[in-house]
C-alpha cells in the first residue's frame, strides 16, 4: 500500500501544476519518474508517451498507468491514474462554474492567453529533450518527414505514429539480422 500511495501522491502533484495535457507534463515527469525515483529509464518514458499516443485515451492518464504498473502491476496503474486524473477533475469543476458566468471578461481571457503561451514555451523545451533521441539519419528523416506531413498536409497524427513504427519495425529486424 505504501508503494501504491507514493505512486499517487507523485502523479497528483504532477497533475496538479501540469496545463496542456500529456506531453505538457513530460518535462514534470521526467524529473520525477526518472531522475528523482528513479521508476522508468529516460528511454522507457519515451516508448511510454509513444505508445500513450498510439491508443485511446488521455496521454497523460496511458503514461501514469503504464508507469504505476511498471512499479507495482494493477494496483500501481490504477493509484498513478487515480492520481493523474483527480487533480484534473478538481480543478476542471472549479473552473467549469467559475467561467460559465465570467467567460466574457478580459482578465479571463488574457490569463488563459498567457497559460497557452507557457504550455508552448514547455513543448519546445521538450523538443530540445528529445533531440538526443535522433541518433542516426534516419530517426532525422522521420523527424523532419513527419513534422512536414503533418504541418503542412494536415496528415493525421496516427497515421505518421503507425507508420513510423512499421519503419522502426523494420530497422530493428534488420540490424537483429545483421
Amino acid at each position: 500500500m505504501k508503494k501504491n500511495l507514493e505512486l499517487f501522491f507523485a502523479f497528483f502533484k504532477i497533475g496538479i501544476v501540469t496545463f496542456g495535457g500529456g506531453i505538457a507534463m513530460m518535462p514534470l515527469l521526467q524529473k520525477e519518474a526518472v531522475n528523482k525515483k528513479k521508476w522508468v529509464t529516460e528511454e522507457e518514458i519515451l516508448d511510454y508517451f509513444a505508445i500513450s499516443q498510439s491508443i485511446p485515451g488521455l496521454i497523460a492518464a496511458n503514461v501514469a498507468t503504464i508507469i504505476g504498473h511498471k512499479v507495482n502491476k494493477f494496483w500501481g496503474g490504477v493509484f498513478s491514474l487515480l492520481g493523474i486524473v483527480t487533480p484534473s477533475i478538481i480543478v476542471i469543476t472549479l473552473i467549469a462554474s467559475f467561467l460559465s458566468s465570467n467567460s466574457d471578461l478580459l482578465i479571463i481571457q488574457k490569463a488563459l492567453k498567457g497559460i497557452n503561451i507557457a504550455v508552448l514555451v514547455m513543448l519546445i523545451g521538450i523538443m530540445i529533450n528529445m533531440r538526443k533521441n535522433l541518433r542516426d539519419i534516419i530517426c532525422v528523416i522521420l523527424a523532419i518527414l513527419a513534422f512536414v506531413l503533418i504541418s503542412f498536409f494536415k496528415v493525421n497524427p496516427s497515421i505518421i505514429i503507425i507508420g513510423s513504427a512499421i519503419v522502426g519495425a523494420i530497422i530493428y529486424q534488420k540490424k537483429v539480422k545483421a
